[in-house]
């Protein structure tokens, strides 16, 4: 089981992605065996953040579209939930447990 530190990083858009990519370089410039993960852009990714998927999937505007990518959004979701809630909780937090299924 891994003791190192773990984050979760979420972008939803481009300025969104810029800023987390940069607090991912500055959060491995002070603890330097964190594990980032999230989802975001090609700024996260090239800061090393470990992307579950990408802007590209993220990104969708308006009522329709949105019931149109509904589900690609619930198993998303629980695949965060997954990695991110232990089981039986309502809240979330790292669960070490699961630490290697995730990204």
């Amino acid at each position: 089981m891994s003791t190192s530190p773990a984050v979760l990083l979420l972008a939803g858009e481009a300025s969104g992605d810029e800023h987390a990519a940069l607090f991912a370089c500055a959060l491995r410039e002070r603890l330097p065996g964190v594990r980032v993960t999230g989802l975001g852009g090609p700024h996260m990714a090239s800061a090393g953040v470990e992307l579950m998927e990408g802007l590209d999937r993220l990104a969708v505007m308006g009522f329709v579209e949105v019931l149109a990518h509904l589900r690609f959004f619930r198993r998303l979701e629980r695949r965060l939930a997954a990695c991110w809630m232990p089981a039986g909780s309502t809240s979330w937090s790292w669960s070490t447990i699961r630490a290697s299924t995730c990204a």
